[in-house]
């Protein structure tokens, strides 16, 4: 986990974002989530993405339910356990205690 902190304006988020274009090809999956923003519905955009991009039809995340915490769970475990690099940035913090418990981690 790495974070940027500092006044607005100051070009956060762009950092971040420069890093990630950077970097695309050492990632299977790069995310940007807006922690101003409904982050269990961005998860389930998160969720469309793997399942297209990154799992194979035996892990697929069911997104068909009406339950975006469910979806959100079984994406953060998803990330957890797969074999393959990822990057999920989350923007528009103010304290790490906002977006813990979105954070895939063990």
């Amino acid at each position: 986990i790495i974070s940027l902190s500092g006044a607005p304006g100051i070009g956060k988020t762009q950092i971040a974002k420069k890093y990630a274009h950077d970097h695309i090809k050492e990632y299977a999956i790069i995310w940007l989530i807006n922690a101003d923003r409904n982050i269990e519905l961005q998860s389930k955009k998160l969720a469309e993405q793997l399942n297209t991009k990154v799992l194979d039809e035996n892990s697929k995340i069911n997104i068909d339910t009406n339950n975006d915490y469910k979806i959100m769970e079984r994406t953060k475990d998803i990330l957890r356990n797969i074999d393959k690099r990822w990057l999920i940035i989350f923007d528009n913090y103010n304290k790490l205690e906002d977006i813990k418990q979105y954070i895939p981690y063990n």
